[in-house]
């Protein structure tokens, strides 16, 4: 896809709303299905299963999971890449679970700010509840060379919890505004779909 057509997405957004323009940029390139500039914000989400204790890499990174009654598959999990940010400004970010439905599960948020360091880059985390104003869990600060930072959530997809199959995604809020979204397929043996009632 063109830059002119990137460009051309990105002004049409700027004069139909008063987005940030960090959203806009990274949403039309997305939309218009162009590579991504290496200094630019952006957005990426994983799928996964586990993270190695030895390597720290992700372990069963794929787009499709199935309910087990093992243990290790408990949870299905989603790593959130944030490249990029502006520096030294603090961040909103909304972090939901969508159902197959499309109505949203529940929803993590937090404040995220990054700094330059003499090293490469501190970002702070404090997550926060909007039932409880006076909740706040701060996460150790997260050191990194280049200016990007990872945030986990995970899904309790354990049969007794009895998720319906079918597509959910992961949808990302950045300051209050829709950021990025990706799906995810939960297939869900006959022996653990829900029973129906008599």
């Amino acid at each position: 896809m063109s830059k002119f057509l990137v460009l051309l997405l990105v002004c049409g957004a700027l004069i139909s709303g008063c987005e940030q323009s960090d959203v806009i940029e990274f949403k039309a390139v997305v939309d218009a299905g162009s590579e991504l500039a290496e200094d630019q914000f952006s957005c990426d989400i994983l799928f996964y299963r586990a993270v190695s204790k030895k390597s720290g890499k992700l372990l069963g990174v794929k787009d499709s999971f199935k309910v087990s009654s093992k243990k290790k598959n408990k949870y299905l999990r989603a790593a959130i890449d944030i490249n990029n940010p502006q520096l030294d400004k603090t961040h909103q970010i909304h972090l939901g679970w969508i159902r197959p439905d499309g109505r949203e599960m529940f929803r993590k948020f937090g404040e995220v700010t990054m700094t330059k360091t003499d090293d490469g880059y501190t970002t702070n985390i404090v997550w926060l509840k909007a039932e409880d104003l006076h909740y706040s869990k701060v996460e150790d600060p997260i050191v990194t060379e280049k200016p990007t930072f990872r945030l986990d959530t995970k899904l309790n997809i354990a049969p007794e919890k009895e998720r319906d199959p079918g597509t959910y995604a992961m949808r990302v809020y950045w300051n209050r505004e829709f950021l990025y979204e990706k799906s995810v397929e939960l297939v869900v043996p006959e022996e653990y779909m829900p029973k129906e009632e008599d």
